[in-house]
């Protein structure tokens, strides 16, 4: 099972996901597995399975307060806004956030559903004063602003987070902040959460880095920020984005 982890986190899902599956064939009965899998799927994109997979395990672990908030987390960033909003009128939801959090949460849809710019503000501002007062995690601020298209400040929030708090988050892969893996000061935060000396030092590259409509180049953004020599079995001078 850590080794699925460990693929989700540093943006190898493709490859996570099989390590996922194989935990949870050897595990079908243990919910920390299926609750990673549900995660990878939900990363990868395969948004439905991963719906269908966290629904289960809520039925099967009711007491389970991860299923729950990975149930919640498909709903809010796959625009299953309906849903979200149900499901943060549950009881259990509102223990796991607190009042505050779920409150934000709902103003965010609140945005999300009337699409005004006045109203993100508002529920950014109110992000911020939860953040503030400690009522909400700040990797949520970011999730809110880049899900309100306010990618700049979620940028920022995201750059100002302490170097090493974000790595085994689910928060650089996470697949409400895909935006703002489309800028290339991405790499610079991956370059300090020590991703880009991993991928340069194995030649194993995110999943993102592969996409075509990608605006820059990972491998030479990647270099530009952290000199130094290629691993050995890349193509020199490549400038392929082309994961292995």
């Amino acid at each position: 099972m850590r080794h699925c982890i460990f693929l989700v986190d540093v943006g190898r899902t493709g490859e996570g996901l099989s390590a996922c599956e194989q935990a949870v064939a050897l595990r079908p009965l243990s919910p920390p597995p299926t609750h990673h899998l549900a995660r990878a799927w939900f990363a990868a994109g395969e948004i439905e399975r991963a719906i269908q997979l966290v629904d289960r395990n809520v039925e099967r672990y009711p007491a389970q307060p991860t299923a729950r908030l990975i149930q919640l987390e498909t709903r809010l960033y796959s625009d299953r806004w309906r849903e979200a909003d149900r499901l943060l009128s549950d009881d259990p939801i509102i223990a796991l956030l607190g009042p505050v959090a779920v409150a934000v949460l709902k103003t965010t849809l609140h945005a999300l559903n009337s699409g005004t710019g006045a109203d993100a503000d508002h529920a950014i501002a109110q992000a911020t004063a939860a953040v503030q007062a400690g009522l909400l995690d700040p990797r949520e601020r970011v999730l809110i602003a880049a899900r309100l298209g306010r990618t700049e400040q979620a940028l920022s929030w995201l750059t100002q987070m302490p170097a090493g708090s974000l790595v085994g988050k689910f928060i650089l892969f996470h697949p409400g902040i895909s935006a703002l893996r489309r800028d290339p000061r991405f790499m610079q935060i991956a370059a300090r959460e020590g991703l880009i000396t991993y991928w340069r030092e194995t030649n194993k590259w995110p999943d993102f880095c592969s996409d075509p409509t990608l605006p820059y180049d990972c491998r030479s953004t990647a270099n530009a920020l952290v000199p130094g020599v290629d691993a050995p079995n890349e193509e020199s001078g490549s400038g392929s984005n082309k994961a292995t």
